[in-house]
């Protein structure tokens, strides 16, 4: 009898351990809590409300996300949200599984942080999708489709030009362009900082992403390492068609966030 005692505690001690330490408790609800209010938030379309309940390290500026975000909610409407998984990375951040569907037929995993400074709120970076994000169905999307051309030579679809940016830091192009196909080119790259003396590494990584209220959709991606004085094209692969897409540049760290970046390009398809 003690035996049989002693593997029943062995048993329910077992059983309690695989529950995470946040079910049932009011850190989970309150989390979930301003998760579903911000999911109807989005689904009202309300801008305003969203606002209070997102930290969106993508934006310095809460004049440009308002203006990005009502683009957004007017571009892709969610129209119903299933919340179906959440667990506690620390006791400052809980992770959700959610599965959105779209008024254009998509439906999508869409992985959601929620962290807590004071207050629970939803935490957006440029980061968000890149993992654990899963298109379970494809939507129907507007996609302009080129004019052939008798000439072969490629379209360029954005150029930038920049300065003075810092070590870590991540910025996007100023205009937006369509994208669909496998292949496009990083054309006439030329890339430096102002520690390339001291002998201190040069890397961006270039990526091809749609933004979206909940985090970037990824076509695509290369990083190059270097300085580049001397202007160079390299291919970068991808997948999807998106409308609105824009480069998004994340410079390496280096030995402090003052590098002084500069580069220049065009991506051409």
């Amino acid at each position: 009898m003690k035996k049989l005692l002693a593997v029943l505690c062995l048993l329910g001690l077992l059983l309690l351990s695989s529950v995470p330490a946040f079910a049932g408790t009011d850190t989970g609800k309150d989390a979930e809590g301003i998760l579903t209010n911000y999911l109807n938030a989005i689904v009202n379309q309300n801008v305003d409300e969203i606002l209070t309940l997102v930290i969106d390290e993508r934006y310095s500026s809460d004049g440009s996300q308002k203006e990005e975000y009502t683009h957004f909610l007017e571009e892709k409407k969610l129209i119903d949200y299933k919340i179906k998984k959440m667990s506690q990375e620390s006791p400052t951040q809980i992770n959700f599984e959610t599965i959105l569907t779209f008024d254009n037929g998509s439906i999508e995993r869409v992985p959601i942080v929620l962290k807590n400074d004071k207050s629970w709120k939803v935490f957006i970076n440029e980061k968000s999708l890149e993992k654990n994000y899963e298109v379970i169905q494809e939507g129907n999307q507007k996609i302009v489709t080129k004019p052939q051309e008798i000439s072969p030579q490629a379209t360029t679809l954005v150029s930038w030009s920049f300065t003075n940016r810092g070590g870590g830091a991540v910025f996007y192009s100023n205009n937006s362009f369509n994208i669909s196909g496998s292949t496009a080119t990083l054309a006439s790259v030329t890339q430096t900082h102002d520690y390339v003396n001291l002998g201190w590494p040069v890397g961006i990584t270039y990526a091809i992403v749609k933004k979206g209220i909940l985090g970037d959709s990824m076509w695509g991606q290369r990083y190059l390492s270097g300085s580049i004085s001397n202007p160079v094209s390299v291919n970068v692969s991808g997948s999807g068609s998106y409308t609105g897409a824009q480069v998004r540049f994340t410079t390496d760290i280096g030995n402090t966030s003052s590098m002084g970046y500069r580069g220049s390009g065009s991506l051409t398809q």
